[in-house]
Parts: C-alpha cells; sequence; structure tokens
C-alpha cells in the first residue's frame, strides 16, 4: 500500500503545478497587454502634443512674416466736348427776293437740275465754328488742323464776278487770295495743354459773298461779261473748308 500511494502523489503535484504555471502566463498576459496599452496611449498623447505644438509654431511665424498688398482704383472718361455750329449752304439752288415780305417771297433764280446755281444778284453766307464745353475744358491735348481748297472751272479766277469777304474783311479772288484769307481767317494754333484754369479759344470762319446786279464802274463792260457768264451757264467755283480738332499724345 505504501508504494502505491508514493506513486500517485507525484502525478497530482504536476497537475497543480501546471494549472499554477498557466494561471501565472494568464496574469503576465495581462500585465503585458495593459503595458502596451499604457505605452501605446502614450505614445498618442505624445504625437498629440508634438503637432498642436508643431502647428502652433507654424502659426505663429506665419503671423510674424505677412505682406499684404492691395489694387483698388476707379477711372472715368476724360472729357472731350468739341462740339461744332455750322451753316454750310454757301450757295443755293433757289434764292429768293428779300425785298418782299417773307409770306410773299419769290424765286428770283432757282436752278432746274441738281447744281447750286449763282447769278447777278444773288447773294450766300456760311460759317463753321468749334465749340467747347462752357463748363469744363477738354481733359485731353489736341491740336487744330486745317484744309482749304477754292477751285475755278470755266472762268479765271481773276474773271469771277463774286465779291467775298472772311471774317468781315472783303477778299479779292483772283491769285489764290481767296484760299489765302480762309486759311489766314483760321489762324495757326498751338498744341492744347489742358490745365487747371486754363484757357480755350477756337477759330470762327464766316464767309459770305455777292454778285452785283448792278457795277458802279464800267457798267456796259460788266454787263457784258456777266451776259456772257451766263450764256454758258458752265462756270463753276467750289469752295471748301475744314477745321479738324485732333487728340495727340
Amino acid at each position: 500500500m505504501l508504494k502505491i500511494e508514493t506513486k500517485i502523489e507525484p502525478r497530482q503535484n504536476e497537475k497543480r503545478n501546471g494549472e499554477k504555471m498557466k494561471k501565472q502566463m494568464k496574469k503576465q498576459t495581462k500585465k503585458q497587454m495593459k503595458k502596451q496599452e499604457k505605452q501605446t496611449m502614450k505614445l498618442a498623447g505624445a504625437l498629440a502634443i508634438t503637432v498642436l505644438m508643431t502647428m502652433s509654431l507654424i502659426g505663429t511665424a506665419l503671423a510674424k512674416y505677412i505682406t499684404e498688398t492691395t489694387l483698388t482704383d476707379t477711372a472715368r472718361v476724360a472729357y472731350w466736348g468739341i462740339g461744332e455750329e455750322s451753316s454750310v449752304n454757301l450757295f443755293a439752288k433757289a434764292y429768293i427776293d428779300e425785298a418782299v415780305e417773307e409770306d410773299d417771297a419769290q424765286r428770283n433764280v432757282l436752278s432746274l437740275s441738281d447744281d447750286n446755281v449763282v447769278a447777278p444778284g444773288t447773294t450766300g453766307y456760311a460759317s463753321i465754328e468749334l465749340t467747347a464745353g462752357e463748363d469744363t475744358l477738354p481733359e485731353v491735348a489736341f491740336t487744330l488742323l486745317a484744309e482749304v481748297e477754292v477751285d475755278f472751272d470755266g472762268w479765271e479766277e481773276e474773271d469771277c464776278p463774286l465779291i467775298f469777304t472772311v471774317n468781315g474783311n472783303e477778299v479779292e479772288s483772283a491769285n489764290g487770295a481767296l484760299a489765302a484769307a480762309i486759311k489766314e481767317a483760321i489762324g495757326e494754333h498751338e498744341k492744347y495743354i489742358p490745365e487747371k484754369g486754363g484757357t480755350l479759344t477756337l477759330p470762327k470762319l464766316e464767309i459770305s459773298w455777292e454778285w452785283p446786279f448792278e457795277s458802279t464802274e464800267d457798267a456796259d463792260v460788266v454787263d457784258e461779261k456777266d451776259t456772257a457768264f451766263g450764256n454758258l451757264g458752265t462756270d463753276k467755283i467750289a469752295v471748301s473748308a475744314m477745321i479738324t480738332a485732333v487728340q495727340v499724345d
């Protein structure tokens, strides 16, 4: 009996020892897991703090080194304000008798074609003028250009019976005198430069003409010439004048 008991005891001890070892291993595993969780939490916290500190440093750096510039502006169109006032019918297709009442006015001369005509006893007037704003002068620089042309077709300049007046001064038509007088009336103008409190004078051109019905000197000779012109009905005169205001750089 004693021998049998001694053989059974070691087996029971081994079983007990195995159970103890299992329990110890479980405890150790739980401790290690808890330790790892704590380490993980610490690392996560450290990382979060590091990120926050980095963002804070970056934010602080940007706030100290910001440079800004802004463009905001408005504009309006510069004032020009150059206009014109013109009466350009120097010659006409019909002329009325100004000696009678307007309601009973009679055509003493009437063109039967599309041509303007002139004849003894007729007169004409035309004007061209540049104007500027009454309250505001132009806000841009400009210069004035003049173009003048007087052409005679058929009769010679010295034979033209029309007596011209340019800006109140009587002018002969011969030898280019009429074109020269018109150019002089327009004048030469220096470049206009806008400035506060400045002034501006713009040219005005007035032209009138008359074909006298009766001559005080050599009436017979004059009548003979006039009649010759009338029998032909082809002699012509063309007058053109242009004033241009041109903006310059």
